[in-house]
């Protein structure tokens, strides 16, 4: 619990450090959702927001640094408890796209199969579907 409390203070103070620094419209233009609801932390848009910043010449801690362009939700270790305190900590990104158009939920039902790429469970798409691709994430 204290390391997801320690994440979401330094999104919190990242959130702070771009309202200063940056109007509402430049927020929303870098994928901020609820611009000026401090209950919802900046997710998906942590590393364009960070990105902007730097830009700007604006001097932040590298603690601020969100480490990836994936959503929180799209870790491989998450689980259902880890994720709802994600959520109660401010994390509402809950069903955000990844990179290669994958939400957590997918993300997680998702099985590998050596050579075809893989494919996703019956139960979660209706049929036994076979992946096209083999997501970069899986190698």
């Amino acid at each position: 619990m204290a390391l997801i409390e320690a994440f979401a203070l330094a999104r919190n103070q990242l959130m702070k450090l771009a309202q200063t620094n940056l109007s509402v419209s430049q927020l929303k233009d870098l994928g901020w959702a609820n611009a000026s609801d401090p209950r919802h932390l900046i997710d998906s848009a942590a590393g364009r927001t960070l990105a902007k910043l730097k830009e700007m010449g604006v001097e932040y801690r590298e603690s601020l640094c969100p480490g990836t362009a994936k959503p929180v939700y799209h870790n491989p270790w998450m689980n259902a408890d880890v994720a709802e305190m994600l959520f109660e900590a401010g994390f509402t990104e809950i069903d955000e796209f990844d990179q290669d158009g994958i939400t957590p939920l997918l993300l997680h039902t998702y099985v590998p199969e050596p050579g075809l790429g893989g494919r996703f469970p019956e139960y979660c798409c209706g049929s036994s579907t076979t992946a096209r691709k083999t997501w970069s994430f899986l190698r």
